[in-house]
């Protein structure tokens, strides 16, 4: 059984004010993330195999970036936990902390697709 989060994908409101509720930037930001975020897993998961901490720890830096920028703060957490463990040398945690962080940007990428498939006026707030 698929359980969704209560924490939203997005702080849509956060966004917004980030973005100057320039709905267009938000799209572009969307995609961007989008086209990155394949590649970015797949580094991580390599650097995971290997346990390559400095890897690890500057990918799941970069991915925190992102996701914060984008205020979808669950998967930022996960991201910055991710980051703390490989500091640490954590390697035996990196496999399950890598799958919640992998589950998180799962639901931001559902939110992004759902955001872009909606009409220009229910994207906004007001």
């Amino acid at each position: 059984m698929h359980h969704r989060s209560l924490q939203p994908a997005v702080n849509l409101e956060e966004l917004r004010e980030i973005m100057d509720d320039n709905v267009a930037l938000i799209q572009e930001c969307f995609s961007d993330f989008l086209r990155e975020l394949p590649g970015l897993t797949q580094a991580l998961y390599r650097a995971v195999e290997e346990k390559d901490d400095a890897s690890v720890e500057r990918l799941a830096h970069k991915m925190k970036g992102s996701l914060q920028y984008l205020a979808a703060h669950a998967a930022a957490g996960q991201a910055r936990e991710l980051e703390e463990l490989a500091k640490k040398g954590l390697e035996s945690e990196y496999q399950p902390k890598l799958d919640a962080l992998l589950t998180r940007c799962g639901e931001l990428e559902a939110f992004i697709r759902d955001f872009g498939n909606l009409p220009p006026d229910r994207q906004s707030l007001t």
